[in-house]
């Protein structure tokens, strides 16, 4: 089977993954675009110059996938972070 020819492709760490489709691509364009004209309207620079990154930790089930530890917190589960402008839009 030819590698160029197939539908998934080999990651940096030797896993075969799925070969994103195009249509994400135009989606994440058009996000650009929008989150690119709100800032323009509310009087902003189109880039944002300033984001806030928060943190959660989340607990997970016993049958969860791959898992971490928050010491400080002293919570088993995984974290997850969201990052925002000052705008408080979400995907800078």
């Amino acid at each position: 089977m030819d590698p160029a020819s197939s539908s998934t492709r080999r990651t940096p760490d030797g896993r075969w993954s799925p070969t994103p489709d195009p249509r994400l691509f135009g989606a994440l364009h058009l996000h650009r675009v929008l989150y690119e004209q709100a800032r323009r309207h509310a009087g902003r620079a189109a880039c944002p110059s300033v984001v806030i990154m928060d943190g959660q930790s989340v607990k997970t089930t016993e049958r969860g996938g791959a898992r971490g530890l928050d010491a400080h917190k002293r919570v088993k589960g995984r974290k997850r972070h969201i990052l925002v402008d000052t705008l408080g839009s979400i995907g800078c």
